[in-house]
């Protein structure tokens, strides 16, 4: 068990009014009794259509149905996928006046048990994006590339030409444009997914390809047990620069040279079991490689139970993939217009209106507030970056709308503004549900001392060092002992009375509430 600061600990009971300050003395219950512990594994509501309106819900919904998987899992999908479509091309102002602005790349995880048909609802659902991608590259290759090769080739001659009265300057110029050239040849045309990069390589396809790259993996576990390990520092760095699409990223290699990212904006959608998540949970939640907040960038993260599948075999409902394929390709396009109020560097910027920026004033610290309240470090993380996700699913469904001609170009309107809060406390519940899956340290010790107490190991009135010295799973050091105590005084289980007898040292002992024992 990871290390507790048995201080800490204590000084918490003592304020709690758990440690009784007067020998002897032991006041009645005050705590109620929860015969109880929390549940590890919570539960999280199921998609409401309004969340997903218009042609996108007609899509996802459709898709679900016919696999028998949760709706979830597609509605993931998909919003990743539209997001990477629009990338760091385009960013939402969160406030009036100030600079703060975020990118609607985002982060998704979907988790299930084998069979919960995670796979093929996501593929399915992200199979416009993937349609739009490899079109874009195909067109690349039949045009572009031969257009590339004979410009190559001109600038060849014209630097083979004798350069004995040869301008200096305009030689340096054609080197230039032909490093320029070979550097888009080489990128192989634009990409907006992957499957399975290094961050050496994807340090040069967001070279060529500045909105971003989506990184799909149909597998999480191992990408994320790879980037836990020793001397992938530098990888796991990378990946947590392209979270916030804001930063620049140097790689610097002996083979490959050096490789400079102006802006790095990662998306990133895989599926999880919950077992190899509880693991990485543990991590999120010490203090550690894992503590990183690597984890609670997926905000995008889906946990539904399991539905009762029903056999179903009818076509797609076509219209709707039409609809979204023209949507996906209106976003890809380079000419996606959507009213944007200011233009910095290479991205536009749109901004809240103002009933908006006024629901988002009252909204904002309500989240930061929840965040600094929770308890569990890994839940508290993820609340304090959902301000990101509130933002990038904002824009995806603004961007959306105005394609699609629902809404007007301009600013982001309260009703999608509320629109994104709602999509934030419905994931939100489903992170409760997530980060459950691995308890802390002191619940997890909680358990065991209740386990027991339950089985009549533990008598009222134990000392604290007894219950140290039986050395019980879980149990091995004073540290979990007192804080597996801090966790059964909260519920009215149990608590710690300090005695001090006419000769010789105070002890701790163990007061056991007597509905307790059963």
């Amino acid at each position: 068990m990871t290390a507790i600061d048995a201080a800490a600990v204590v000084a918490e009971l003592a304020d709690s009014g758990d440690l009784d300050p007067e020998p002897g003395c032991l006041p009645e219950w005050n705590a109620p009794f929860v015969r109880e512990l929390p549940p590890a594994e919570g539960t999280a509501p199921d998609l409401d259509p309004a969340l997903l309106p218009g042609v996108l819900g007609d899509f996802v919904l459709d898709a679900a149905e016919r696999s028998g998987g949760p709706a979830e899992y597609g509605a993931a999908a998909l919003l990743c996928g539209l997001g990477a479509a629009i990338g760091a091309r385009c960013a939402l102002l969160l406030k009036s006046a100030d600079s703060w602005h975020e990118f609607p790349n985002l982060w998704g995880l979907a988790i299930g048990l084998p069979g919960s048909l995670k796979s093929p609802l996501m593929r399915e659902c992200l199979d416009p994006i993937r349609r739009a991608d490899r079109e874009r590259r195909l067109r690349w290759e039949e045009i572009r590339r031969p257009e590339l090769e004979r410009a190559i080739a001109e600038v060849d001659v014209e630097l083979a030409q004798p350069t004995k009265n040869a301008d200096p300057g305009g030689l340096a110029d054609a080197r230039a444009r032909k490093r320029d050239l070979e550097t888009e040849w080489k990128g192989g045309g634009p990409r907006l997914l992957t499957s399975d990069a290094t961050p050496e390589k994807l340090a040069e396809l967001l070279v060529s390809n500045p909105a971003g790259i989506l990184c799909e993996r149909d597998e999480l576990s191992g990408w994320l047990g790879d980037l836990e390990r020793e001397g992938r520092q530098g990888a796991r760095a990378f990946f947590l620069e392209g979270w916030s699409g804001h930063g620049a990223f140097t790689v610097d290699r002996i083979a490959r040279g050096s490789t400079f990212v102006p802006r790095v904006c990662l998306s990133v959608l895989g599926s999880i079991q919950p077992g190899p998540l509880g693991r990485l949970v543990t991590g999120a939640n010490e203090a550690g490689a894992g503590a990183d907040g690597l984890l609670q960038r997926f905000q995008m993260l889906v946990y539904p139970a399991p539905r009762e599948f029903r056999y179903i075999d009818r076509a797609p409902d076509w219209r709707a993939v039409a609809a979204v394929d023209r949507l996906v390709g209106s976003l890809l396009s380079p000419e996606l217009d959507v009213g944007a109020q200011e233009q910095r560097g290479r991205f536009r910027a749109l901004r809240l209106a103002p009933e908006a920026g006024e629901f988002f004033a009252r909204w904002l610290p309500q989240v930061i507030g929840a965040s600094r309240a929770e308890t569990s470090p890994a839940l508290a993380g993820w609340l304090a970056k959902a301000p990101k996700l509130f933002a990038g699913v904002a824009l995806v469904f603004h961007v959306v709308n105005v394609v699609t001609g629902h809404s007007k170009p301009g600013p982001v309107p309260l009703d999608t503004a509320r629109l994104a809060a709602a999509w934030v406390g419905f994931l939100g519940e489903h992170a409760r549900k997530a980060f459950g899956a691995s308890e802390t340290p002191a619940l997890r010790a909680a358990r065991a001392l209740l386990a027991r107490i339950r089985a009549g190991a533990v008598d009222d009135g134990d000392t604290v060092r007894e219950l140290h010295r039986a050395q019980w799973r879980d149990l091995t050091t004073p540290e979990a002992v007192t804080a597996a105590l801090t966790v059964l005084s909260r519920h009215g289980i149990a608590r710690v009375e300090t005695v001090k007898p006419p000769v010789g040292r105070p002890s701790r002992v163990v007061r056991i509430h007597p509905e307790a024992i059963r």
